[in-house]
């Protein structure tokens, strides 16, 4: 297995499907299994990368943590924006002074959050979501002291 602090990546972008993959099949032992994820996964990704969670689910106990703050979730009405993928390098132009366009960022990031939710409960893990901009230690612990007293 390579070592993470030596690793280079070869390209753009992530491959969150590949990884659980490559997980399932190099682990020997059952494990607690922390995935750490923005969970942004392209649509035509969704559906393999749900069946390779569920795959990985069936012999560890998988706990999904899915990070972001406000700042994914909406953005502050200060006129025009030009945003960039840094994984895919497309850039867009939003004006964040018309309601409108805000109103379709919400409702597309919430439909992107029921999407995410759907498919980590899909493939039977658990889901932790963790706000990067307040302090993350009290949910964490409280997560895994309510896992452990339903056992």
């Amino acid at each position: 297995m390579r070592s993470l602090i030596a690793f280079e990546p070869t390209g753009r972008g992530t491959n969150l499907r590949g990884a659980l993959r490559a997980l399932r099949e190099q682990s020997r032992r059952r494990a607690v299994v922390v995935v750490l994820s923005d969970f942004l996964i392209p649509r035509a990704q969704q559906t393999e990368t749900q069946k390779e969670l569920a795959l990985l689910a069936r012999r560890h106990d998988i706990v999904c943590v899915r990070t972001g703050d406000k700042h994914d979730r909406e953005l502050p009405s200060v006129g025009l924006l030009t945003i960039e993928d840094v994984e895919t390098g497309e850039t867009v132009e939003v004006d964040t002074g018309d309601k409108r366009q805000r109103v379709a960022l919400a409702r597309a990031v919430e439909e992107s959050n029921q999407q995410v939710r759907a498919l980590i409960r899909g493939a039977k893990a658990g889901l932790l979501e963790v706000d990067t901009l307040v302090p993350y230690l009290g949910p964490l612990v409280a997560f895994f002291r309510s896992r452990g007293e339903r056992t």
